[in-house]
């Protein structure tokens, strides 16, 4: 998989993309790179390069931690959904649902799995113990 694309945007954040493959190929436990895949997201993000959000995404789904993927799986849907890409409606509703299947624990995985429900139109129960 290659992650970067485009041209015009800020080197750094394209040497990250570019280095996502070779961290993949040897990494052993996905969770080690959350906080630099964190901070990568945010810097996308920050600088609106949202095709680098949905290539990030899409070399991530199968490969990174759940709660990165949920997170970058909600952030790409509300991506698609706000029309800042040129990519089908119902490619929201998957990466909302990819949100939603990833999203795991009491931190941001649960977060974005909540926001992933809700904005799908699905309904939200909370148990009771």
């Amino acid at each position: 998989m290659v992650l970067v694309s485009g041209q015009g945007k800020d080197n750094s954040s394209r040497t990250a993309l570019g280095s996502i493959d070779f961290l993949i190929s040897n990494w052993k436990e996905p969770a080690y790179f959350n906080d630099i895949l964190s901070h990568l997201t945010d810097i996308l993000v920050k600088r609106e390069d949202w095709e680098a959000v949905l290539l990030l995404s899409k070399g991530l789904k199968d490969e990174a931690d759940g709660d990165i993927v949920s997170r970058l799986s909600y952030l790409s849907a509300r991506v698609v959904e706000e029309n800042y890409v040129d990519v089908s409606r119902a490619d929201a509703e998957e990466w909302f649902k990819l949100s939603a299947e990833t999203g795991k624990g009491l931190g941001s995985g649960l977060y974005y799995k909540i926001m992933s429900l809700s904005e799908s139109g699905s309904t939200i129960r909370l148990l009771e113990e």
